[in-house]
């Protein structure tokens, strides 16, 4: 485990990418004995991907559609059925005929019988619906592929976040770190008759607050840490440690490639489509609902104990019902004008889903463009801030300039670190913000989607 050396003057360079976020140790952030496990950024995904309740609910909705499938199904199946029936009477009836007793109706009796039966489907109706709800299946898995995508974006936010709270405690830490070392030589030359005493007490202020903004941190750390723990779906206390993240993302062609593509492969668009065709197939099995039907039914009765004049020991008897709807009362039209408004609906869903979707990526693509920018911009900020602190340590050690002077340009000097640390981040988190809005992590993968769905068109 790596812990931070102590060093005089000495502050972390945010000018390279691979310095920005150097792996440290958890020690000294929990003071914990044990190493925490380092969580990459793809792993945190697959975890959440397998554990977030969202899925699991996807999940759920996806089952429940294939079962109305099997449901659907089965209509054109057989059935069969069995009943037992016990009959018991009053009393029993017996009559003397030419001197011999005769049962006319037993005290009691029992019957078993079993049926077979078969639907045909002369309009095709169960094959409609059968179409319908594997459309249904279809509108559920990419329902969950937009759960999934939601959650990449929830994930890299809480992942970035936790990486910008660690690299504002180094920065804080090294800021207190050289107010420290500072408080410490002016004690030696307060004593020394060298330095004012009112010189080591603003130095003492700007450690007490630096003090406070590690502290400050430290907590923001711990709260980052919770967060993504909870997005993961697990314990909020789970312990572990982020791994570097490759800053080199760029993004090649022009949006609006982008934005006709995210129209066409964004699961929310095909979701709304399948959802579409569902409601069609069903509107069709509904207008054939008046047409005839036709059952095919096979009994079989046995008593088990028959008596009486006639008795009659087993019953076998098949019939075929061919039935012809005539009139409704107007009942399948008004459900036609039901699912023709649930159609329209869904095509204005569609319609609304995709301008948003258009206003997603130039959000996205915005936000990224301007972080890019103040990165740019950070990166010189923090260039000249190094070199206003420099000049202003040798002043003050030529004698030349007063505490205030140095602090103010050591405080410059934080605060552009900071804001080096914050456009980075900005700039990642913008990145993934345009991943989630075009539906895909490879933008060039989501252009080549988007043509071969349109050419199956």
């Amino acid at each position: 485990m790596q812990t931070n050396s102590t060093q005089h003057n000495r502050r972390p360079n945010f000018l390279g990418w691979a310095r920005v976020w150097p792996v440290l140790g958890i020690a000294a952030l929990a003071s914990i004995s044990t190493a925490a496990d380092v969580l990459v950024i793809e792993d945190a995904i697959k975890i959440a991907e397998k554990n977030a309740f969202g899925v699991q609910i996807a999940d759920a909705a996806i089952l429940k559609s294939r079962q109305r499938l099997n449901e659907v199904n089965a209509q054109q199946g057989f059935r069969v059925s069995t009943s037992a029936t016990y009959l018991r009477y009053g009393f029993e009836q017996v009559a003397n005929i030419g001197g011999q007793s005769v049962v006319f109706q037993p005290l009691d009796q029992t019957t078993l019988s079993g049926q077979i039966g078969y639907v045909f489907d002369l309009s095709g109706n169960v094959r409609r619906q059968a179409n319908a709800a594997k459309k249904a299946i279809s509108a559920s898995q990419f329902q969950k592929s937009s759960t999934l995508n939601d959650l990449r974006l929830a994930v890299r936010r809480g992942y970035y976040q936790v990486m910008r709270a660690q690299s504002l405690l180094r920065v804080s830490e090294a800021n207190f770190t050289n107010i420290s070392a500072q408080v410490v030589n002016a004690e030696k030359q307060v004593r020394a008759g060298v330095t004012a005493k009112i010189d080591l007490q603003r130095l003492q202020a700007q450690q007490a607050s630096a003090e406070a903004d590690v502290l400050s941190a430290k907590n923001g750390v711990k709260l980052a840490k919770q967060a993504l723990n909870l997005s993961l779906a697990r314990p909020i206390e789970t312990e572990f440690d982020v791994a570097e993240v490759s800053g080199d993302v760029s993004i090649r062609g022009e949006y609006d490639r982008l934005i006709e593509a995210a129209e066409v492969v964004r699961p929310e668009v095909r979701s709304i489509q399948a959802n579409i065709e569902s409601l069609k197939f069903t509107r069709r099995a509904t207008m054939q609902s008046l047409e005839p039907s036709l059952n095919f039914n096979l009994n079989y009765q046995r008593v088990l104990d028959p008596a009486g004049l006639n008795p009659q020991r087993e019953l076998t008897t098949n019939t075929l019902v061919l039935s012809i709807p005539l009139y409704d009362a107007g009942s399948t039209r008004s459900r036609l004008k039901q699912f023709d408004q649930d159609i329209i609906t869904a095509q204005v869903n569609l319609k609304q889903q995709r301008l948003a979707i258009a206003q997603e990526i130039r959000n996205a693509s915005a936000n990224y463009s301007t972080a890019l920018a103040r990165q740019e911009s950070a990166r010189k900020q923090l260039a000249l801030a190094k070199e206003v602190a420099r000049l202003a340590r040798i002043r003050r050690d030529a004698g030349e300039s007063t505490v205030i002077e140095v602090l103010d340009a050591e405080a410059a000097l934080t605060s552009a670190e900071n804001g080096l640390v914050n456009a980075t981040f900005d700039m990642l988190t913008a990145y993934a913000e345009l991943q989630r809005a075009v539906g895909n992590d490879d933008f060039e993968a989501a252009v080549k989607e988007a043509a071969q769905i349109k050419e199956l068109k």
